[in-house]
């Protein structure tokens, strides 16, 4: 059994698999394709991107109220939030953003297949889910420096060390995105350090070429 990230290795563990019949082999994301070409944080606000489809999972409505108290912080004017992905019916996130009066700050848009533009004119990722595998958006943002905010939750904390390459926040918590939100807008150039720290991060572990050789040494013990 191949596991993705340590939670699910420790699931398999508990369904009753052989410690010694799983291996802990990440997703991996092509870095030479995302690469970032252009400086982040090129205008004076700042550009948060949330890609993925709008449903409870992916923690919208987390992100409609950390930025509606961003809003009562006075901070309005100085960020803006660009969400991209399938909607469904029974859960109208535009209502909710109407309701919290933060439409000005968020920007609704359909799923994007030429996902590298996106990142290209971002500052800073956002991923406040419920729950996630091993997150290929995480991998993609991080690959294109950008400083990520996100939930503490499966393999995540894999990938992301907080305070290092990342910001990790507690699920749920409206009160720590927009904390972490409020940082990024105001420290612009650690927020920048961070991306780059991720992006090695990336190269070292989760580049495909790192990944195609984990299954290759897997294939060869086999």
């Amino acid at each position: 059994m191949v596991a993705v990230s340590n939670e699910v290795e420790k699931e398999l563990l508990d369904y009753g698999f052989s410690s010694n019949r799983i291996v802990r082999i990440p997703n991996g994301v092509d870095t030479n394709r995302f690469k970032r070409t252009k400086p982040i944080f090129q205008e004076d606000i700042v550009h948060f991107l949330l890609t993925g489809r709008r449903h409870p999972q992916k923690g919208i409505d987390i992100l409609l109220h950390a930025v509606q108290l961003l809003h009562e912080r006075g901070m309005g004017g100085r960020f803006v939030v660009s969400m991209y992905g399938a909607e469904y019916e029974q859960y109208d996130y535009k209502a909710m953003a109407h309701a919290l009066n933060v439409m000005a700050s968020i920007n609704f848009y359909p799923f994007e297949k030429d996902i590298i533009p996106l990142y290209e004119s971002a500052d800073c990722f956002l991923l406040p889910s419920r729950g996630e595998g091993l997150s290929n958006a995480l991998l993609e943002a991080m690959s294109m420096e950008l400083p990520v905010i996100a939930t503490s939750i499966s393999g995540t904390p894999d990938v992301v060390d907080h305070g290092l390459n990342g910001i990790l926040i507690p699920t749920e918590s409206f009160h720590a995105l927009a904390d972490a939100m409020c940082w990024v807008i105001d420290n612009r150039e650690l927020a920048r350090n961070i991306g780059k720290k991720a992006r090695r991060k990336v190269e070292t572990l989760f580049s495909l070429y790192s990944v195609a050789r984990k299954y290759s040494e897997l294939y060869e013990s086999i």
